[in-house]
């Protein structure tokens, strides 16, 4: 009996061996293929925040629906809309699976962000993208981009964007965030046509890095600079895949006057100084000195003397000037400027702060 059993454990221990050498490789192969195909790659989460969008949303979600990539959750957050947008939301919810439908009171596009963010990690999303809900997207647009993030690995994918000045030509491998950062070409719309490893997404104490919902214009470029500063590679993908809607009628691109957007400029480079000193990512220092004074400095004198938030935010401003940790020579060669900004403000540091 002993015998027989031996026999038979070894008869059906060398049919396994060769199973396993003649028909294995094939589908470890077929499993690779399926991979970088971006088929297998882990789930995807399309976060839409909605306001008011009932012309335009439609076309949107259908082009979700319509996604090659199977492994897919779309996110939609209505944000309290007075219009048709919370029905055409609602009957998406309703008819697919994997279309979830959040409702909240209208706290702007940035809690509705957050709130998507937060029902992603919910759905244990391995990537995350942001569709605008008056902007569409390629139906290869998820299928190809994951594809990109694993064939390079890469924490951050970029395709090109019909509507906005993304014209770049080639495939590229950044190494670094700040030499991703400097490409205006890539970064014009900020989170639109992107995609996130939601790795990225937490500060390494497992809290969320979510947006600024106190920032009412470049909330998402602030964004995108500290979740990016996180990265070690990022990729361009040269292809057409999302359709940008420019100048809706209401958007708050197009309704903001000069001097609230100043204002809101000026309150956005502050918390990225002010959150990425909190990360300690000290590299993206000397990057954030160079954007204020080309470009941040001049918000605040636009400002009239008079304005009362004027004090108020060049103050914070040169505090987080001061709290970056860049060269004494940095300093000197903007010491006019820094000069000016001590006389619109109440904060006198002194050179060793």
């Amino acid at each position: 009996m002993a015998r027989k059993f031996s026999i038979s454990f070894f008869m059906l221990l060398l049919s396994w061996v060769f199973f396993n050498q003649a028909f294995g490789f094939k589908f470890s192969a077929a499993a690779l293929n399926l991979q970088r195909n971006g088929l297998s790659s882990g789930k995807v989460a399309v976060i839409v925040p909605i306001y008011n969008t009932d012309p335009f949303l439609e076309e949107c979600l259908q082009s979700l629906k319509n996604q090659t990539y199977e492994d897919l959750e779309v996110i939609l957050i209505n944000d309290g809309s007075t219009d048709k947008s919370g029905k055409i939301a609602r009957g998406y919810s309703e008819s697919y699976e994997n279309f979830h439908l959040l409702e909240q009171k209208n706290m702007g596009v940035s809690a509705a962000r957050n709130n998507g963010l937060r029902e992603a990690f919910r759905l244990h999303a391995n990537f995350v993208s942001f569709v605008d809900s008056d902007d569409w997207v390629n139906k290869d647009y998820i299928k190809k981009m994951v594809s990109a993030s694993v064939k390079h690995n890469s924490e951050v994918v970029v395709c090109r964007s019909i509507g906005k000045k993304t014209n770049f030509a080639k495939e590229r491998i950044y190494d670094s965030p700040t030499s991703f950062l400097k490409d205006e070409r890539i970064n014009s719309i900020f989170v639109h046509h992107k995609l996130y490893k939601l790795s990225l997404l937490h500060d390494g104490s497992g809290n969320l890095i979510t947006f600024p919902e106190k920032i009412k214009y470049g909330e998402d470029a602030a964004w995108h600079e500290v979740v990016s500063s996180g990265s070690k590679r990022f990729v361009t993908l040269p292809q057409d895949l999302y359709f940008y809607r420019q100048h809706r009628r209401g958007s708050a691109n197009t309704s903001m006057n000069k001097v609230t957007k100043a204002k809101e400029q000026v309150k956005e480079i502050c918390w990225v100084c002010e959150k990425i000193k909190s990360l300690n990512r000290r590299e993206m220092d000397d990057f954030n000195f160079d954007k204020i004074f080309n470009f941040y400095f001049k918000k605040i004198c636009y400002l009239n003397d008079e304005d009362s938030d004027k004090k108020a935010l060049a103050s914070r401003l040169l505090k987080n000037i001061y709290n970056l940790e860049v060269s004494e020579g940095k300093l000197q060669k903007q010491s006019e400027k820094i000069k000016i900004l001590k006389r619109f403000s109440d904060y006198t540091p002194s050179l060793s702060a």
